[in-house]
């Protein structure tokens, strides 16, 4: 089972998907897919849209941290509609958990 921890200032990928190493689609496609999210937050911190920004990419464990971003939420709608994607048409093989930031008021 691969666990995605999705929270106000940081994304967390850790396991695997149970199939064969090399070969297993949904690992393929979560890795893709958070691939594809550092890359867009990397974009962003160029663009000093992004402060403090931290990246660590290792087969079965990922994690991105920032301190403070601005204008990149749809970045991570494009991540959790794809999770949402791949969880439809493998169910049980990842667990996505997203934790949403409470405002102050």
């Amino acid at each position: 089972m691969i666990d995605i921890k999705i929270r106000h200032t940081a994304v967390t990928s850790t396991g695997h998907a149970g199939g064969i190493k090399g070969q297993d689609t949904v690992c393929a496609a979560v890795s893709t897919l958070i691939t594809t999210y550092a890359a867009m937050m990397q974009d962003a911190a160029r663009r000093h849209l992004v402060e403090g920004l931290e990246i660590r990419l290792e087969p079965g464990d990922a994690e991105i941290r920032w301190i403070w971003a601005t204008e990149t939420r749809p970045y991570l709608m494009m991540l959790l509609r794809g999770l949402k994607l791949v969880d439809e048409a493998c169910p049980g093989r990842i667990r996505v958990e997203h934790i949403k930031h409470r405002r102050a008021r």
